[in-house]
């Protein structure tokens, strides 16, 4: 499978290489298949109340408990999605954006040549996270969109982004590594690392830089 999820009633559902959905109500029984396109990303809910569904062709669905998956919107290059706890739905394609009922707005622009294979959203909603396969990782602040980092320790595409805690980015990459990486060091404090770390080292960071 693609992806799989878990929704607040205890069922499962899975999406495949191919069109429909399958899911498992509690205890794994009966299958249901659900009539959706082919797909390609699925992102659950925090608290499990539903799920979204991004189709090969940019359709976004939303899948709940009991029913037939929705259609929410049409995002022209959409690659990959994740949940915003309000409802909205960020979009990862061309560029950043934000589904919020039926109507899409870009947040923030990606390197024109990005292949997006993941986002992700932090569960304080303060930062995003965005796989390319080139590597790399895009990292978002929400609260002005505005690049905070570009992480490049990956020696291959980068193919899954998870959130451990609020600000433990967590990668996998099909150079066959699994990162994890603190995202709370992009709001400390300059001047203290810069103390903490001539404790560290025992020599002046200046030395240090003005060394030829």
């Amino acid at each position: 499978s693609r992806r799989v999820g878990f929704l607040d009633d205890g069922s499962a559902f899975a999406i495949y290489f191919g069109p429909g959905v399958k899911r498992w109500r509690p205890p794994l029984g009966p299958i249901e298949t659900l009539e959706a396109p082919e797909l390609r990303d699925a992102a659950t809910a925090r608290d499990g109340s539903r799920a979204v569904l991004l189709a090969d062709d940019g359709t976004i669905l939303e899948l709940r408990a009991r029913g037939a998956a929705r259609t929410l919107s049409r995002v022209d290059g959409a690659r990959a999605v994740a949940t915003f706890a309000d409802g909205r739905v960020l979009v990862g394609g061309h560029d950043l954006a934000v589904l919020d009922d039926g109507q899409t707005e870009g947040v923030a622009s990606l390197p024109r040549a990005a292949d997006v294979l993941d986002v992700a959203l932090s569960p304080d909603e303060r930062f995003t996270a965005t796989a390319l396969a080139d590597g790399g990782i895009l990292v978002h602040r929400v609260a002005t969109w505005a690049l905070a980092a570009e992480l490049r320790e990956h020696g291959d595409r980068v193919s899954a982004l998870t959130f451990e805690g609020d600000a433990t980015l967590v990668s996998a990459s099909w150079d066959g590594t699994i990162r994890r990486w603190d995202l709370d060091a992009l709001d400390a404090d300059a001047a203290r690392m810069a103390t903490e770390l001539e404790e560290q080292w025992g020599l002046q960071l200046r030395e240090v830089l003005s060394a030829p």
